[in-house]
């Protein structure tokens, strides 16, 4: 019974010390795989920083799709308005569309009375009109853009349509001294010079 615990303590005791060193050898072995990594990835951390160029296309990608979308619309809505156009409704709507845009406005008449010497211009009564009035060199220069707005229904249609007027401004009057008055109910801007 003693020979079978000793030979029954020796086999711990070998299996404990063969467990350490085998504990040992792979523990060593893995710190120095440890610190090999440690030593690769500091290396691969240098290659990758290299030498910092700052790059100047960063912005351009988001502006740069934002402007294809813009274009892409651009072409689908000019693709559309194709179609529309090439069928005989379309192509009436447009023929229609660019005679009464032709048509907007920007017509000068000219009238006086005693005291003024008037410039009546047909302008509609949209508040999105802009329109520029300046005098140069004893003229009149009145140009802009005349937007009319058409509803039928629930659907509103505008036409845009531009001018560009000059007229010799007679002698006797003040060119510095004019005046502007819109009568929004009959689309008319008048501007009024005063006589000398």
């Amino acid at each position: 019974m003693k020979n079978k615990l000793g030979y029954i303590g020796a086999f711990t005791l070998g299996a404990i010390f063969s467990c350490s060193i085998t504990y040992t050898i792979m523990n060593n072995s893995i710190q120095a795989e440890r610190a090999e990594m440690v030593k690769i990835r500091k290396e691969i951390k240098k290659l990758n920083q290299g030498i910092n160029i700052p790059n100047f296309f960063a912005d351009f990608d988001e502006k740069f799709k934002d402007i294809k979308k813009q274009f892409d619309q651009e072409i689908a809505d000019a693709e559309e308005d194709a179609r529309n156009a090439s069928s005989f409704f379309g192509g009436l709507a447009q023929g229609i569309q660019s005679f009464t845009t032709s048509m907007a406005g920007g017509d000068i008449t000219e009238r006086e009375d005693d005291q003024f010497y008037y410039y009546d211009i047909e302008v509609g009564s949209s508040e999105k009109n802009e329109i520029n009035v300046q005098v140069e060199d004893g003229h009149l220069v009145v140009s802009g853009t005349i937007v009319n707005e058409d509803k039928t229904g629930s659907v509103t249609s505008s036409f845009r349509s531009s001018f560009n007027q000059s007229r010799s401004l007679p002698r006797g009057v003040d060119q510095n001294d004019f005046k502007l008055d819109h009568d929004k109910d009959k689309g008319i801007l008048t501007i009024k010079f005063p006589k000398i």
